[in-house]
């Protein structure tokens, strides 16, 4: 993973007593987009969560450039093409060894997932809203509560968790919405049998 231009602007301290970088300020313009933290506090302890906090904003994020960063820090499927441009607002929340993620408003402009010789979703908005804890040493995702917009896909309530041990990775939840058929089955055609096709509006 590397960034071939980034301008940075910055205003941090550090407090050495208590270990924690606190940031007023960081704003940066990278190739995949805008991303600005502020009024952050991040531990360097040895338990990097334990009272970290951070309010995120990112602007004009563009969701090809920064795939990379989405397969190596959270194991993103490599083989999975995706475009689209992003903006939300985030907050961030150290919780034990755990980080977590909220957002209430991420937008996404023309999104685009396509699998290897499957045909591609496309939708040319996105809306939605999130609750995930991330733990990083248990390799846990809990997503603890999901919302999802879009011309064919409505998710009204959804929660799942995903679990690692090795190569092996399981996915358990639930979800409450409508779907067009055809479009999910676009969607998870990377996971699903060979010549399996769904069509159809249905209430999840």
């Amino acid at each position: 993973v590397s960034e071939p231009s980034a301008n940075v602007e910055y205003a941090v301290s550090l407090d050495q007593a208590q270990k924690i970088l606190n940031i007023d300020s960081v704003k940066a313009a990278a190739s995949f987009g805008d991303v600005s933290v502020m009024q952050a506090a991040i531990p360097l302890g040895e338990v990097p969560t334990a009272g970290l906090r951070a309010d995120v904003a990112v602007r004009n994020l563009d969701l090809a450039r920064s795939k990379p960063f989405a397969v190596f820090f959270a194991s993103f499927p490599p083989e999975i093409d995706l475009a689209g441009i992003a903006e939300s607002q985030l907050t961030v929340r150290g919780e034990g060894r755990a980080y977590r993620i909220r957002t209430e408003n991420a937008r996404i402009q023309n999104l685009r997932l396509a699998a290897p010789d499957k045909e591609p979703f496309a939708q040319e908005q996105v809306t939605l809203s999130c609750d995930v804890q991330i733990d990083p040493n248990e390799k846990t995702i809990n997503v603890e509560s999901l919302l999802v917009e879009s011309p064919q896909l409505k998710i009204t309530k959804g929660e799942f968790r995903k679990t690692s041990q090795g190569n092996k990775n399981e996915i358990r939840g639930s979800l409450e919405g409508q779907a067009d058929w055809a479009a999910v089955g676009q969607v998870a055609s990377a996971f699903m049998p060979e010549g399996l096709q769904m069509a159809g509006q249905r209430h999840i």
